[in-house]
């Protein structure tokens, strides 16, 4: 039996990383009086089906420590999750145990504390309106605080 590699097909996002420092941001919808950094970072995935998988993360600015992920299946249904932390940065890849069906995630971050993350997320049910991310397990990367 030969078994053969499944490639996956990147779609090149439309807005690049980016950290944006000395941006004014808001509490409870008013505006601060200090500027912040937020953090803005995305990734793309062709399901193989010319359809974009998109990953969207950012936080609120380093002092509210709030970040969220944002995904959108190329069918137009979407899920959100929340992260505790800042600095988000999201990688999207194919799921190796139900390839094309699901997809995994992978988002660094810096949590509280300081100290840089590793999360993992699963996406299930794409292509239907009970498409939804699925946590799997998180990993902090040093026992320094960055």
């Amino acid at each position: 039996m030969t078994t053969s590699a499944n490639a996956q097909v990147f779609v090149n996002p439309a807005m690049p990383d980016q950290w944006l420092t000395s941006v004014t941001t808001t509490n409870a919808g008013v505006p601060v009086s200090s500027p912040d950094d937020v953090t803005i970072n995305c990734d793309m995935l062709n399901d193989g089906k010319g359809n974009a998988i998109k990953a969207i993360a950012w936080d609120e600015g380093s002092r509210s420590q709030q970040g969220y992920l944002y995904f959108e299946d190329g069918k137009g249904n979407t899920t959100t999750y929340k992260v505790k932390g800042v600095h988000p940065d999201i990688v999207l890849g194919d799921d190796r145990d139900r390839l094309g069906v699901d997809y995994r995630v992978a988002v660094t971050y810096i949590d509280p504390g300081g100290y840089p993350m590793l999360a993992f997320y699963k996406l299930i049910m794409l292509g239907t309106p009970s498409f939804t991310v699925v946590p799997l397990n998180v990993i902090q990367l040093s026992t320094n605080a960055a």
